[in-house]
Protein backbone atom coordinates (compact mmCIF):
# COMPACT_ATOMS: atom_id res chain seq x y z
CA UNK A 1 0.00 0.00 0.00
CA UNK A 2 2.39 2.58 0.89
CA UNK A 3 5.13 1.54 -1.84
CA UNK A 4 1.96 2.89 -4.13
CA UNK A 5 2.16 6.67 -2.62
CA UNK A 6 5.31 7.55 -4.26
CA UNK A 7 4.57 6.84 -7.32
CA UNK A 8 1.01 8.29 -7.27
CA UNK A 9 2.90 11.53 -5.91
CA UNK A 10 5.46 11.52 -8.38
CA UNK A 11 2.81 10.97 -11.49
CA UNK A 12 0.33 13.63 -10.03
CA UNK A 13 3.23 16.12 -9.64
CA UNK A 14 4.92 15.30 -13.54
CA UNK A 15 1.19 15.57 -15.02
CA UNK A 16 0.94 18.86 -12.97
CA UNK A 17 4.29 19.86 -14.92
CA UNK A 18 2.67 18.64 -18.03
CA UNK A 19 -0.32 20.49 -18.22
CA UNK A 20 1.24 23.86 -17.18
CA UNK A 21 3.52 22.97 -20.10
CA UNK A 22 0.82 22.35 -22.27
CA UNK A 23 -0.69 25.60 -21.17
CA UNK A 24 2.39 27.49 -22.11
CA UNK A 25 2.51 26.16 -25.18
CA UNK A 26 -0.50 27.18 -25.85
CA UNK A 27 -0.46 30.87 -24.94
CA UNK A 28 2.74 31.18 -26.87
CA UNK A 29 1.55 29.53 -30.10
CA UNK A 30 -2.06 30.35 -30.41
CA UNK A 31 -3.19 32.76 -33.13
CA UNK A 32 -6.51 33.51 -31.04
CA UNK A 33 -5.50 34.34 -27.31
CA UNK A 34 -9.37 34.58 -26.25
CA UNK A 35 -9.86 31.40 -26.85
CA UNK A 36 -7.13 29.97 -24.83
CA UNK A 37 -8.08 32.74 -22.17
CA UNK A 38 -11.18 30.82 -21.61
CA UNK A 39 -9.79 27.24 -20.95
CA UNK A 40 -7.48 28.76 -18.33
CA UNK A 41 -10.38 28.28 -15.29
CA UNK A 42 -10.36 24.58 -15.94
CA UNK A 43 -6.83 24.50 -16.42
CA UNK A 44 -6.36 26.39 -13.20
CA UNK A 45 -9.13 23.90 -11.55
CA UNK A 46 -7.46 20.76 -12.78
CA UNK A 47 -4.41 21.80 -11.01
CA UNK A 48 -5.60 22.98 -8.03
CA UNK A 49 -7.60 19.46 -7.65
CA UNK A 50 -3.97 17.64 -8.35
CA UNK A 51 -2.02 19.83 -6.15
CA UNK A 52 -5.08 18.84 -3.12
CA UNK A 53 -4.67 15.30 -3.68
CA UNK A 54 -0.82 15.46 -3.70
CA UNK A 55 -1.07 17.24 -0.14
CA UNK A 56 -3.33 14.54 0.95
CA UNK A 57 -1.03 11.76 -0.57
CA UNK A 58 1.46 13.03 1.72
CA UNK A 59 -0.02 13.31 4.77
CA UNK A 60 -0.90 9.32 4.32
CA UNK A 61 2.09 8.53 3.29
CA UNK A 62 3.94 10.66 6.42
CA UNK A 63 0.55 8.68 8.50
CA UNK A 64 2.01 5.24 6.98
CA UNK A 65 5.91 5.74 7.45
CA UNK A 66 4.48 6.38 11.06
CA UNK A 67 2.14 3.88 11.54
CA UNK A 68 5.16 1.22 10.02
CA UNK A 69 8.12 2.53 12.29
CA UNK A 70 6.09 2.14 15.40
CA UNK A 71 5.17 -1.06 14.34
CA UNK A 72 8.71 -1.89 13.70
CA UNK A 73 10.10 -0.73 16.90
CA UNK A 74 7.40 -2.77 19.09
CA UNK A 75 8.19 -5.85 17.27
CA UNK A 76 11.80 -5.22 17.88
CA UNK A 77 10.83 -4.97 21.75
CA UNK A 78 9.02 -7.65 21.64
CA UNK A 79 12.01 -9.24 20.44
CA UNK A 80 14.24 -8.01 23.29
CA UNK A 81 11.94 -9.19 25.56
CA UNK A 82 11.33 -12.57 24.39
CA UNK A 83 15.06 -12.93 24.18
CA UNK A 84 15.48 -11.55 27.96
CA UNK A 85 13.05 -13.97 29.37
CA UNK A 86 15.19 -17.08 27.18
CA UNK A 87 18.24 -15.77 29.17
CA UNK A 88 16.11 -15.71 32.63
CA UNK A 89 14.75 -19.27 32.11
CA UNK A 90 18.17 -20.50 30.66
CA UNK A 91 19.45 -19.04 34.29
CA UNK A 92 16.87 -20.39 36.82
CA UNK A 93 16.98 -23.72 34.70
CA UNK A 94 21.01 -23.32 35.42
CA UNK A 95 20.74 -22.52 38.68
CA UNK A 96 18.15 -25.28 39.42
CA UNK A 97 20.81 -27.74 38.47
CA UNK A 98 23.67 -26.58 40.33
CA UNK A 99 21.62 -26.34 43.53
CA UNK A 100 20.44 -30.08 43.14
CA UNK A 101 24.12 -31.26 42.48
CA UNK A 102 25.22 -29.19 45.38
CA UNK A 103 22.71 -30.31 47.95
CA UNK A 104 23.29 -34.17 46.61
CA UNK A 105 27.49 -33.23 47.32
CA UNK A 106 26.61 -32.26 50.63
CA UNK A 107 24.16 -35.21 51.74
CA UNK A 108 26.96 -37.95 50.82
CA UNK A 109 29.38 -35.38 52.45
CA UNK A 110 31.49 -34.31 50.06
CA UNK A 111 32.53 -31.23 51.14
CA UNK A 112 35.43 -30.61 49.30
CA UNK A 113 33.95 -31.66 45.76
CA UNK A 114 30.74 -29.36 46.55
CA UNK A 115 33.55 -26.00 47.50
CA UNK A 116 35.58 -26.70 44.03
CA UNK A 117 31.69 -27.22 42.32
CA UNK A 118 30.89 -23.62 43.62
CA UNK A 119 34.20 -22.23 42.58
CA UNK A 120 34.72 -23.61 39.69
CA UNK A 121 30.69 -22.03 38.89
CA UNK A 122 31.91 -18.73 40.18
CA UNK A 123 34.99 -18.84 37.78
CA UNK A 124 32.62 -19.57 34.78
CA UNK A 125 29.20 -17.67 35.58
CA UNK A 126 28.42 -15.82 32.57
CA UNK A 127 28.16 -11.58 33.82
CA UNK A 128 25.83 -10.84 30.56
CA UNK A 129 22.95 -13.34 32.98
CA UNK A 130 23.10 -10.36 35.19
CA UNK A 131 19.85 -8.14 33.54
CA UNK A 132 20.12 -4.81 34.59
CA UNK A 133 17.12 -2.83 35.06
CA UNK A 134 17.37 1.14 34.07
CA UNK A 135 13.54 1.61 35.09
CA UNK A 136 11.37 1.58 31.88
CA UNK A 137 10.83 -1.94 30.46
CA UNK A 138 11.29 -1.22 26.99
CA UNK A 139 14.93 -0.01 27.01
CA UNK A 140 15.64 -2.31 30.06
CA UNK A 141 15.12 -4.71 27.22
CA UNK A 142 17.03 -3.00 24.44
CA UNK A 143 19.89 -2.49 26.58
CA UNK A 144 20.31 -5.56 28.07
CA UNK A 145 19.69 -7.16 24.17
CA UNK A 146 22.78 -4.69 22.97
CA UNK A 147 24.88 -5.88 25.61
CA UNK A 148 24.55 -9.75 24.24
CA UNK A 149 24.87 -8.70 21.28
CA UNK A 150 28.13 -7.12 21.96
CA UNK A 151 29.43 -10.11 24.27
CA UNK A 152 29.16 -11.99 21.24
CA UNK A 153 30.76 -9.49 18.56
CA UNK A 154 33.74 -8.42 21.37
CA UNK A 155 32.74 -5.15 21.82
CA UNK A 156 32.82 -4.00 25.55
CA UNK A 157 29.54 -2.36 26.11
CA UNK A 158 28.30 -0.59 29.37
CA UNK A 159 25.41 1.89 29.86
CA UNK A 160 24.54 4.36 32.92
CA UNK A 161 21.62 5.76 33.86
CA UNK A 162 21.63 8.75 35.72
CA UNK A 163 18.03 10.17 35.78
CA UNK A 164 14.06 9.51 35.61
CA UNK A 165 14.03 8.48 32.20
CA UNK A 166 10.04 7.68 32.75
CA UNK A 167 9.72 11.50 33.10
CA UNK A 168 11.53 12.08 29.64
CA UNK A 169 8.59 13.22 27.02
CA UNK A 170 9.22 10.95 23.88
CA UNK A 171 7.34 8.21 23.18
CA UNK A 172 8.85 4.96 24.19
CA UNK A 173 9.81 3.64 20.95
CA UNK A 174 10.88 6.93 20.25
CA UNK A 175 13.25 7.16 23.05
CA UNK A 176 14.12 3.43 21.91
CA UNK A 177 14.68 4.20 18.46
CA UNK A 178 17.19 7.29 18.83
CA UNK A 179 19.24 4.90 21.68
CA UNK A 180 19.00 1.47 19.69
CA UNK A 181 20.30 3.30 16.32
CA UNK A 182 22.46 5.50 17.83
CA UNK A 183 24.02 2.54 19.38
CA UNK A 184 23.96 0.27 16.37
CA UNK A 185 26.04 3.28 14.58
CA UNK A 186 28.83 2.77 17.55
CA UNK A 187 28.72 -1.17 17.44
CA UNK A 188 29.58 -0.77 13.41
CA UNK A 189 32.03 2.04 14.22
CA UNK A 190 33.76 0.01 16.68
CA UNK A 191 34.49 -3.45 14.10
CA UNK A 192 37.08 -1.98 12.68
CA UNK A 193 38.74 -1.08 15.55
CA UNK A 194 41.32 -4.16 15.94
CA UNK A 195 42.54 -2.89 19.15
CA UNK A 196 39.88 -1.76 22.35
CA UNK A 197 36.33 -2.03 20.86
CA UNK A 198 34.07 -0.02 23.28
CA UNK A 199 30.87 1.94 23.44
CA UNK A 200 29.38 3.68 26.27
CA UNK A 201 25.85 5.03 26.62
CA UNK A 202 25.25 7.67 29.27
CA UNK A 203 21.60 9.35 30.00
CA UNK A 204 21.29 11.88 32.40
CA UNK A 205 19.77 15.38 33.15
CA UNK A 206 21.28 18.77 33.29
CA UNK A 207 19.66 21.80 33.76
CA UNK A 208 16.67 21.96 31.87
CA UNK A 209 17.73 19.36 29.05
CA UNK A 210 17.79 15.19 29.01
CA UNK A 211 21.68 14.89 27.41
CA UNK A 212 22.39 11.29 25.82
CA UNK A 213 25.62 10.24 25.31
CA UNK A 214 27.11 7.33 23.15
CA UNK A 215 30.99 7.28 22.92
CA UNK A 216 33.02 4.84 20.95
CA UNK A 217 36.74 3.77 19.96
CA UNK A 218 35.85 3.98 16.11
CA UNK A 219 37.39 5.49 13.27
CA UNK A 220 37.13 9.03 13.47
CA UNK A 221 34.75 11.02 11.30
CA UNK A 222 36.16 13.81 9.22
CA UNK A 223 34.08 17.23 8.70
CA UNK A 224 32.57 16.21 5.37
CA UNK A 225 31.47 12.87 6.85
CA UNK A 226 30.05 15.15 9.71
CA UNK A 227 27.87 17.35 7.36
CA UNK A 228 26.78 13.90 5.40
CA UNK A 229 25.81 11.47 8.18
CA UNK A 230 22.57 13.00 9.12
CA UNK A 231 21.54 12.45 5.07
CA UNK A 232 18.80 9.57 4.10
CA UNK A 233 20.39 7.05 2.92
CA UNK A 234 24.54 8.29 3.87
CA UNK A 235 26.79 5.33 4.68
CA UNK A 236 30.53 5.09 4.85
CA UNK A 237 30.42 1.00 4.98
CA UNK A 238 29.42 -1.53 3.08
CA UNK A 239 27.09 -3.27 5.29
CA UNK A 240 23.58 -4.21 5.61
CA UNK A 241 22.88 -0.56 7.80
CA UNK A 242 20.77 1.49 5.05
CA UNK A 243 21.70 5.01 5.99
CA UNK A 244 18.77 5.70 7.58
CA UNK A 245 19.74 5.54 11.12
CA UNK A 246 20.82 8.56 12.14
CA UNK A 247 18.45 10.32 9.31
CA UNK A 248 15.59 9.13 11.44
CA UNK A 249 17.36 9.76 14.94
CA UNK A 250 17.68 13.31 13.82
CA UNK A 251 13.99 13.50 12.74
CA UNK A 252 12.52 12.44 16.01
CA UNK A 253 14.80 14.87 18.00
CA UNK A 254 14.24 18.02 16.40
CA UNK A 255 10.47 16.89 16.46
CA UNK A 256 10.44 17.78 20.37
CA UNK A 257 13.00 20.80 19.55
CA UNK A 258 16.23 18.60 20.61
CA UNK A 259 19.49 18.77 18.89
CA UNK A 260 22.14 16.16 18.18
CA UNK A 261 26.06 17.08 17.91
CA UNK A 262 28.98 15.10 16.81
CA UNK A 263 32.10 15.46 19.05
CA UNK A 264 35.49 13.74 17.11
CA UNK A 265 37.87 14.45 19.91
CA UNK A 266 39.54 12.65 22.20
CA UNK A 267 36.55 9.98 21.27
CA UNK A 268 34.22 9.87 18.59
CA UNK A 269 30.35 11.20 20.47
CA UNK A 270 26.97 11.63 19.73
CA UNK A 271 25.72 13.85 21.83
CA UNK A 272 21.73 14.15 22.12
CA UNK A 273 19.86 17.19 24.09
CA UNK A 274 16.54 16.96 24.53
CA UNK A 275 14.48 19.97 26.27
CA UNK A 276 12.52 18.89 29.68
CA UNK A 277 8.88 19.52 29.42
CA UNK A 278 7.54 22.78 30.50
CA UNK A 279 4.83 22.33 33.18
CA UNK A 280 1.92 24.50 32.91
CA UNK A 281 0.06 25.22 36.57
CA UNK A 282 -3.41 26.59 37.20
CA UNK A 283 -2.37 29.89 39.36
Amino acid sequence: MMARFPFLIITTILSQTLLIAVISLLIYFSNDIETVKSYVPVFIIVIVLLSGFVIISLNQLLVSVRVITERNYLKSFLQNTESLIKILNTERHETSKHIQTIQAMLHLEEYDTAREYTDDIARNYRKLQNIVNVGEPALTALLNSKKSVADFQGIEFDFAVKCDINNIHLKKWELCSIIGNLIDNAFEATTANVNKKRVTLEIKKEDNNYLIYIHNTGEKINNKQINEIFNPGFTTKESDNLGYGLYIVKNIVEKYNGSIKVHTHPKTTFQVSIPVKESHSIA
